[in-house]
């Protein structure tokens, strides 16, 4: 009797051991997939940041008569 109460313990002692390893790895692996999303998100906001820096000179999605790109003083006149 004494022997089962033994095992027993033993069992749910490796059960919350496990338990705790997986809380662990869950943990990192959603620290990473966040430290990964935040670099992610910091690459286009500076992608972002070169695009409209480019947009100062230029606007793609402008063009006059002849097909050539707008300058951005150019079209302030036009309009």
């Amino acid at each position: 009797m004494e022997e089962e109460r033994r095992q027993r313990r033993n069992e749910m002692e490796e059960e919350r051991e496990i338990e705790t390893r997986k809380e662990t790895e869950n943990k990192e692996e959603q620290e990473e997939a966040a430290a990964a999303a935040k670099e992610e998100t910091k690459e286009e906001e500076q992608v972002d940041k070169a695009e409209k820096r480019g947009r100062g000179r230029y606007l793609d999605d402008e063009e006059d008569e002849e097909g050539h790109p707008i300058q951005a003083s150019r079209r302030r006149r036009q309009v």
